[in-house]
């Protein structure tokens, strides 16, 4: 398990940068995400900034976390976790930047769309940052 995997390296005196995912890189095809994902959720633009998305990624990280979380694995919980990275290469073509992929959550972390926030509405920050 990957608990377990963690455990080992805490024993052989080794800290961990976790690189949660789901894309992963690594040169393997969509980044380790199944193929077949885009066929179940044909709206999905995987690695972009839609709602669709950023709630599959939101569902995955959360159990992630509290997985790492249960088992005592961050080092504020006295493990060898010191770092969690979810992506490395996300916007490096520009793509942000266009007004249909750009998304924006509130304070709570609710997205908002962008027609409906008017022009400067406080507390606002782009899904992506």
């Amino acid at each position: 398990s990957l608990a377990s995997a963690i455990r080992a390296a805490a024993d052989r005196g080794l800290f961990v940068h976790l690189r949660i995912g789901p894309y992963d890189c690594a040169e393997y095809n969509y980044g380790g995400i199944p193929e077949w994902l885009s066929l179940h959720k044909p709206k999905l633009e995987m690695r972009r900034p839609n709602r669709e998305w950023l709630e599959v990624m939101k569902v995955f990280v959360t159990n992630a976390v509290t997985y790492i979380t249960d088992q005592k694995l961050w080092a504020h919980q006295g493990g060898n976790i010191i770092m969690a990275q979810i992506e490395n290469e996300l916007g490096a073509d520009g793509d942000f930047e266009s007004p249909e992929n750009r998304l924006l959550v509130d304070d709570k972390g609710n997205f908002v769309d962008p027609s409906d926030a008017g022009p400067k509405r406080k507390g606002l920050r782009h899904a992506t940052i």
